[in-house]
C-alpha cells in the first residue's frame, strides 16, 4: 500500500488480494473494547503461533432400531450414470462452490438436474427412469463448471423453466431462458441483469447465493442474489478497525454496522434485488427496498419465504461473520430489518439456509449452517477472521418474525464446517429427519502440525456429513447407521425423488467432483406429493411461494411451502412430500396460493401418489 488508510474516511479496497486469501492467526488485545482507540489485528507467523489447538471433539453415538425405524439409503451414484470425471475436489480452501439444481426439462415430471462447479461432471442432465444422461452439448449451457450459485424459475411467463447462473471471474450472473425441450438462450444483456463489468482483484464479486420469488405480490418471480464480499471487513482489519479485542464475532459485526451508517466503510459487495416486469425484464430496487447494507455484509444463503403468514414474501440471509439477517415484507414495498427483535443472528458463519415447520406449529422454523468446533472445555481456538467454533443455529418461530434459540434442546448445533442443510420426512413415518453435509478443502502442501490454523483447518477435511434423526425431544446423528458415508466436501443439498417410488433420495453436490445420489431404501410407507398448476398466473405458474395444509382422517395437520430455495447453492423441485405413516388416506388438501387469503380446499385425495393440484 502507498499509505495507511486514514481513520474516519471510507477504506480505500485497493491492495487487498493478498490478504483476502490469506489466513491469519489473530491475537486478542483482552483489554480493547468497541469504542477505545483502534488497535491494528496481529499477524502471528507460523513459526511463532500455538503449537496446538484443542481438540475437536466428536463422540459418535448409536441409536436402537426403534430410534431409526429403518430409515437407510444406497450410494448409487455410478448407476445413476453420475460417476463421470476424476475423483477430484476443490483444491483451494477459498473454493466454496458446488451446486446443484432440480428442474423439469420436458414437463414429465421427473427430476432432471444441472450440476454446477462439479469439475468433469459440470453439466444438464435428463432423468430418464431414475437414471441421468448427460444432454449439455447443444443445450445453450456453458462454462457450468465455474458456476459460483444459481436458481431456477419461470422469469419470462412462457411456462418453461428458466436459469440464473452467478458468476463466474468476477462476474455477476447470467440468464438463460428455457424453451420447454432442454435447450436454452442467453438473455443476461436485453433483461438488463449483467450491465456491470466483471471485477477483478479483492473486490471481485463472490456472488454465493440466490432466490426468485414474488417480493412485490404483482404476479411474477423477482430475483435476489447475494454477494459474498469479504473487501469491506477486511480492509477495516487493515486500518487498524478489525476483529482484534471483540469478544465474539456478532461484536464485530455490530461495529461494522456503525462504520457503515456513518459512513466509515466501502459498500463493495454487488448484493442484488432485481424486480421482473413479467417479461424477465429486470430493474436494480436493492436501495429502495433497504437492502443496501447488505453490500457490507457477507451474505451466503437468501430465502424468501412468508414468515409471519400475511401473504408476503420475507427474507432471511444466511450470512458469514455473523451477519445473518431477517426482514420483514412490509406491503409489498420495501424489506424492514428485524433481525435485533427477531432474536435469531447469532450464527457466527452462516452458510446454508432451510426454512420449515419441525416442530409440528404450522410455522416455518429457520436452520442455518455454519462452523462447528466443538471442545471439551468449549474453548474455541480463534485462527482467524473467517473461522469460528459456535457450530449451526436452530430458530424456532414463534410468530410475528420473532424467533426462539433452540439449538442445543434439539441437538442440532455440531455440524462440522457446514455447507448445504435441509429436513424433510425422509422415512415417511411422520418425522423431519435434518441432513446437512459439510468440508473444507486443507489446501496445497504437507500439514504443518505446529501451526495452530493449519491444525485447526485439517479437522474439517473429511467430516462426515450428518443425518439427524429425532430421539425424543432432541435429534440424533444417524448417518453412518443408515448409510450415509460421506466425506467429501459437499457443498449444495437436494432432497428428491428421483426414481418416483415416493421415497426421498439424497443428491450431495461436491465441490469440483461428481456428485453423490444416495437412493432411499427405508421401509414402505404410506406419502403423498403434491405439485401447484395455478393457470391464472402467467408469471408464477407453479405457485412459488403457496402454503399447502394436509389434514390427515384424525384431525392432525401437516404444513409446507411451495420453494426451491434453500440448503446451499442448491435448488429444490416446485413441491411438497408428506410422509403419513401407516395413514392410508383418504387425506384433505388446502392450498393458499400466492396472493390470496382463503385457501382452496380439495377433499378425499388418495394418497401414494403424485397429485397436481390446479387452482380453480
Amino acid at each position: 500500500m502507498d499509505g495507511e488508510p486514514r481513520t474516519g474516511a471510507p477504506v480505500g479496497l485497493t491492495a487487498l488480494a493478498v490478504l483476502a486469501v490469506a489466513v491469519l492467526v489473530v491475537v486478542r488485545v483482552s483489554d480493547h473494547r468497541p469504542g477505545s482507540p483502534p488497535l491494528a489485528d496481529v499477524a502471528v507467523p507460523a513459526e511463532r503461533a500455538p503449537a496446538v489447538v484443542p481438540p475437536l471433539v466428536d463422540e459418535p453415538v448409536r441409536v436402537g432400531p426403534e430410534v431409526l425405524r429403518g430409515l437407510a439409503f444406497e450410494d448409487v451414484t455410478a448407476r445413476a450414470g453420475l460417476a463421470r470425471g476424476p475423483a477430484g475436489g476443490p483444491s483451494l480452501p477459498d473454493e466454496l462452490d458446488g451446486g446443484v439444481a432440480v428442474l423439469d426439462l420436458d414437463d414429465d415430471a421427473d427430476h432432471d438436474l444441472v450440476l454446477t462447479a462439479a469439475g468433469p461432471a459440470s453439466g444438464l442432465y435428463r432423468n430418464v427412469g431414475g437414471r441421468f444422461r448427460d444432454v449439455t452439448a447443444g443445450s445453450g449451457l456453458t462454462g457450468l463448471a465455474t458456476v459460483s450459485a444459481l436458481a431456477v424459475g419461470d422469469l419470462d411467463a412462457d411456462g418453461h423453466e428458466d436459469l440464473f447462473l452467478g458468476g463466474p471471474e468476477g462476474r455477476f450472473g447470467r440468464l438463460l431462458l428455457g424453451d420447454g425441450t432442454g435447450g436454452f438462450r442467453d438473455a443476461t444483456r436485453a433483461a438488463g441483469i449483467d450491465d456491470r463489468p466483471a471485477v477483478a482483484g479483492a473486490q471481485r464479486r463472490r456472488i454465493r447465493g440466490a432466490d426468485m420469488g414474488d417480493v412485490d405480490g404483482d404476479g411474477d418471480l423477482d430475483l435476489l442474489v447475494t454477494d459474498w464480499n469479504s473487501a469491506a471487513i477486511v480492509a477495516a482489519s487493515m486500518a487498524g478497525r478489525g476483529p482484534t479485542g471483540f469478544e465474539t464475532q456478532c461484536e464485530f459485526a455490530a461495529f461494522i454496522d456503525r462504520e457503515r451508517v456513518r459512513g466509515g466503510l466501502e459498500a463493495t459487495g454487488d448484493t442484488r434485488l432485481l424486480l421482473n416486469d413479467g417479461a424477465a425484464g429486470f430493474r436494480d430496487a436493492t436501495r429502495e427496498w433497504g437492502l443496501e447494507p447488505l453490500r457490507t455484509r457477507l451474505p451466503m444463503t437468501p430465502q424468501l419465504h412468508d414468515l409471519d403468514d400475511d401473504g408476503r414474501l420475507d427474507l432471511v440471509v444466511a450470512g458469514d461473520v455473523c451477519t445473518s439477517r431477517v426482514y420483514r415484507n412490509v406491503d409489498g414495498e420495501r424489506f424492514l430489518d428485524q433481525t435485533p427483535s427477531s432474536s435469531a443472528g447469532g450464527a457466527e458463519n452462516g452458510m446454508g439456509s432451510w426454512l420449515g415447520d419441525l416442530d409440528g406449529d404450522a410455522r416455518p422454523d429457520w436452520l442455518v449452517s455454519s462452523i462447528g468446533y466443538p471442545t471439551s472445555d468449549g474453548d474455541c481456538p480463534e485462527v482467524s477472521l473467517f473461522a469460528g467454533c459456535s457450530g449451526n443455529r436452530a430458530f424456532a418461530n414463534e410468530g410475528d418474525l420473532t424467533f426462539a434459540d433452540r439449538t442445543d434442546d434439539w441437538g442440532l448445533r455440531d455440524g462440522w464446517w457446514g455447507w448445504g442443510i435441509s429436513a424433510a420426512d425422509l422415512g415417511n413415518d411422520e418425522r423431519e429427519v435434518v441432513v446437512a453435509v459439510n468440508g473444507r478443502a486443507a489446501g496445497p502442501g504437507p500439514a504443518a502440525p505446529d501451526d495452530a490454523a493449519d491444525v485447526y483447518y485439517r479437522a474439517f477435511v473429511d467430516d462426515p456429513s450428518r443425518v439427524w434423526v429425532p430421539d425424543g425431544g432432541a435429534y440424533v446423528d444417524v448417518a453412518e447407521q443408515v448409510g450415509i458415508d460421506h466425506t467429501a466436501v459437499g457443498f449444495g443439498l437436494v432432497v428428491l425423488d428421483v426414481d418416483r417410488d415416493g421415497r426421498l433420495d439424497l443428491l450431495v453436490a461436491n465441490g469440483g467432483a461428481a456428485p453423490t445420489l444416495y437412493r432411499n431404501v427405508s421401509p414402505r410407507r404410506h406419502w403423498l406429493a403434491l405439485r401447484l398448476e395455478d393457470p391464472r398466473s402467467t408469471g408464477n405458474a407453479a405457485g412459488i411461494g403457496a402454503r399447502v395444509e394436509v389434514r390427515l382422517p384424525d384431525g392432525r395437520r401437516v404444513v409446507r411451502w411451495v420453494h426451491r430455495s434453500g440448503s446451499y447453492q442448491s435448488q429444490r423441485p416446485p413441491e411438497v412430500h408428506v410422509g403419513l405413516g401407516a395413514v392410508g388416506g383418504p387425506v384433505d388438501v388446502l392450498v393458499t396460493w400466492p396472493g390470496t387469503r382463503l385457501p382452496q380446499r380439495v377433499d378425499d385425495l388418495a394418497v401414494d401418489r403424485l397429485v397436481t393440484l390446479t387452482r380453480r
